[in-house]
């Protein structure tokens, strides 16, 4: 099933071209409020359609300015038809995304320390605006610059699960200023006429594809409460609830799966295949779920990349967005990933300095991090282009920083 944007570009904008009706957005508590304007969310097969909030008008720059500026940095041939980063910031989650089209996307929006997030978002995307922004989980690490990011951006449509941390009872909670902070800024983009999804009160169904342009985003797993618990403790069923999409061009595609998990840390062995990863092999889609690139579950943690998951996805590259003092990747789990086959060459890092003490203790796999390299964020930036011809190379950005 496909959400139409219902966009049609003019003078260099999208703009709305949808019928109105009276669908619902969630308010800045994020409760339920009538709007105008609809754009419909095609359903399966014998169900009724459900009308939700249209994007709002995202500006973009003209494409052949902004190939001629990043493209001749990256010294590429042809401009790509579509440029994915994994921005380095340290330990979270930051993925930006252009068009050829000049549609963009975001998908999490990095740690609460320094604003590596947001100024990765400044480089791929200046002065523009986002047609898509998913945030998998309410962990800090994943909704740290959220504000920032959003306070001079428009946003088209805003996906997320609607989870709040069972800790966090009330604002000023110890520990969710974080959370709170991004939850108003959710709240203003709802506010501003967004396409607000909220998972608590509009569940997708595996396979719902968001259209931006050529490139299409699809919904495969995500919930605001995981159906089953099982052995998970409670940080663990908070990450469980992770959003999974799929990031596709040309029949090649990139996985993201927050901080999934597919084999709590308690009684797991490598047969084990249980969370949201053993949910996802057992019922997604077998050509959704497989995909060229997949950013790790949980930054390399040992309770994802179950090894159910890494058959199905079947990856040829894996990057870990991690950072130093959390042992991730976890040797163990980068053992599964060798053991499929996947080369040790195809599987970067956004933390290559990272060689302290406490992450030789948890265990850290240490074969592509380089000594004396050091470890601060935004200088391992990973870049996954898709070129006009069908391929998909990774690389990082600065590929010698290290040498």
């Amino acid at each position: 099933m496909r959400l139409l944007l219902c966009c049609a570009m003019s003078a260099g904008l999208f703009l709305s071209a949808c019928s109105a009706t009276q669908p619902v957005r969630p308010d800045k508590a994020g409760s339920i409020a009538p709007t105008q304007n609809v754009v419909v969310i095609r359903g399966l097969e014998g169900e009724g359609d459900v009308q939700r909030a249209p994007p709002a008008v995202v500006r973009r720059l003209e494409v052949e300015e902004r190939n001629n500026r990043y493209l001749s940095r990256l010294q590429a041939v042809e401009p790509p038809d579509l440029h994915v980063r994994v921005v380095d910031v340290g330990q979270g989650l930051c993925v930006v995304g252009l068009t050829a089209e000049g549609y963009t996307f975001l998908v999490d929006a990095g740690h609460w320390i320094g604003n590596a997030c947001a100024d990765g978002v400044d480089r791929l995307l200046p002065d523009m605006g986002l047609s898509m922004v998913v945030l998998t989980h309410s962990d800090g690490d994943h909704l740290g610059n959220l504000p920032l990011i959003l306070e001079s951006r428009e946003v088209g449509t805003l996906l997320w699960t609607g989870y709040t941390p069972p800790h966090c009872t009330h604002v000023g909670a110890s520990g969710c200023t974080t959370f709170f902070n991004a939850r108003e800024a959710i709240g203003e983009v709802a506010a501003d006429k967004s396409s607000v999804l909220n998972l608590k009160t509009t569940p997708l169904a595996s396979g719902q594809v968001f259209e931006l342009g050529e490139v299409e985003i699809t919904f495969l797993a995500g919930w605001h409460e995981f159906p089953d618990v099982g052995q998970m403790s409670p940080s663990e069923i908070s990450n469980a609830v992770s959003i999974m999409v799929r990031i596709s061009h040309g029949g090649r595609s990139i996985l993201v799966t927050g901080d999934a998990i597919g084999r709590p840390l308690r009684g797991s062995d490598d047969e084990t295949c249980t969370g949201s990863e053993g949910w996802a092999v057992e019922n997604v889609e077998a050509d959704l779920l497989s995909a060229d690139v997949l950013i790790a579950s949980h930054h390399g943690g040992n309770n994802g990349s179950a090894k159910c998951f890494i058959t199905a996805v079947a990856p040829e590259f894996v990057i870990f967005s991690a950072g130093g003092g959390h042992g991730h990747p976890h040797r163990e789990t980068v053992a599964r990933f060798l053991a499929a086959g996947i080369p040790g060459a195809h599987l970067l890092r956004t933390d290559r300095g990272s060689n302290s003490a406490s992450d030789a203790e948890e265990g850290e796999w240490a074969e592509t991090s380089v000594p004396a390299c050091g470890d601060k964020s935004k200088d391992d930036d990973i870049d996954i282009l898709f070129g006009s011809d069908g391929g998909i190379t990774t690389s990082y950005v600065e590929p010698n920083r290290c040498e």
